[in-house]
């Protein structure tokens, strides 16, 4: 069996049984997209540009946490959708219809008037239904691209948006697109536009650092390789950080590429559909007096630390000990033992006996378990030892002042 097949067969989610003998149409490209208490305007908005003139379709997730009641909202969106299809037909909690006059159809999810999620699952168990539906349907050839494109209603994609994911990106996990918020120059447009500032400064410390993992973790920006995404089985159950946790396994099997173009567009708007995120950091940073003085940014001393640590572990010290004598910082010793960098060496050990001893399969292996050990998670907790115990975050003008020192 592939892994493809081994995953929709062991570990994909309930719903991809009722599709065995639901007559959908074949398309070219799967949509994903969950909704939680969404208005139908996104959906007019894919109407009208993307699925009315390509071969596409849209599997529209509509959810709700179970201990929200008010299940007005999805109805409406639901009813609303369904208004707009041709010969709509159902399955358990899936209805299918195609749109009329053109190539694409939906795929609506209920998961909110009879099975709402677990609220401790919620986003991440959404997209996970979503992708499994569309991993299904590949395996079914019922999509002819093997890629599963990810965004959400508050995001504008572009006519060429399919387009730019060719052949030559299928051996890597995943691709990303760039992305820019729809910002004014009101109050929540200005604090929008500050919290994107603090996601390109992460991104930026962490390639200046030579790490693996310097790309952006947004949800609505994702198009996951099929045969990656059952290789790690799907999207995590979780409230929020789905996208993060769900790159952070992909880029263990093959390369993140972010790509130049096109850009997607993003609404600038606060949120509480989920505990923490740009929806609910922009909500914080409006009750801010001046949000500008925030100390929103990490000091650029962190990236350093970061870089020379992952330049130090790549000259296969062995112990904590042989690391120590590459003249490592204090702060940066540290960190590393906060993130118990001896359960490393370790496991490095109890494999040594098992693999080869030749000097560079011995690199090559341990290059490959220091990857995976030293990932996106540690890299971020790594940060946060040294944010908290010895460079403490920054407001933007402090950053750009440092920026003009350090050149």
């Amino acid at each position: 069996m592939s892994a493809l097949e081994k995953y929709c067969a062991g570990y994909a989610e309930p719903e991809i049984r009722l599709l065995k003998d639901f007559a959908i149409g074949v398309h070219d490209n799967v949509l994903i997209v969950p909704a939680y208490r969404e208005s139908p305007e996104f959906f007019y908005g894919f109407h009208q540009s993307l699925l009315y003139r390509q071969s596409v379709l849209l599997v529209l997730v509509i959810n709700q946490p179970d201990n929200d009641l008010e299940k007005g909202p999805n109805q409406a969106l639901f009813e609303s959708i369904s208004a707009e299809l041709s010969d709509p037909a159902e399955q358990g909690n899936l209805t299918y219809g195609c749109l009329p006059n053109c190539q694409s159809g939906v795929l609506l999810v209920d998961r909110f008037s009879e099975h709402p999620l677990p609220p401790k699952e919620a986003v991440g168990l959404a997209r996970k239904i979503g992708n499994d539906i569309a991993a299904e349907l590949i395996r079914l050839k019922l999509v002819r691209y093997p890629v599963l494109f990810n965004t959400d209603a508050d995001t504008q994609l572009p006519e060429n948006y399919f387009a730019a994911i060719t052949d030559s990106s299928r051996p890597n996990s995943a691709c990303i697109y760039p992305f820019e918020h729809d910002c004014d120059d009101s109050v929540l447009g200005l604090a929008t536009q500050l919290y994107e500032l603090r996601l390109q400064h992460y991104v930026d410390g962490l390639q200046r650092a030579g790490s693996d993992f310097a790309f952006h973790t947004i949800g609505s920006t994702l198009a996951i390789d099929v045969n990656a995404y059952a290789m790690v089985r799907g999207f995590p159950k979780r409230a929020a950080g789905e996208d993060f946790y769900m790159l952070n396994k992909l880029a263990k099997v093959a390369p993140i590429i972010a790509l130049d173009r096109p850009t997607l567009v993003i609404a600038a708007r606060i949120s509480d559909r989920v505990p923490f995120g740009t929806g609910p950091a922009v909500k914080q940073l409006l009750g801010c007096q001046d949000p500008w003085e925030e100390a929103l940014f990490y000091h650029p001393s962190t990236f350093a630390e970061l870089g020379r640590s992952l330049k130090a572990l790549t000259h296969c010290p062995q112990s904590f000990e042989t690391l120590r004598e590459q003249g490592l910082s204090e702060p940066s010793l540290d960190a590393l033992e906060r993130i118990n960098i001896a359960s490393f060496f370790n496991r490095l050990s109890a494999q040594h006996r098992k693999e080869p001893t030749h000097p560079a399969a011995w690199q090559q292996f341990y290059a490959r378990r220091l990857g995976d050990w030293f990932d996106a998670f540690k890299t971020l907790k790594f940060i946060h030892n040294l944010r908290d115990g010895y460079y403490p975050n920054i407001n933007y003008q402090q950053l750009i002042l440092l920026n003009q020192q350090a050149r």
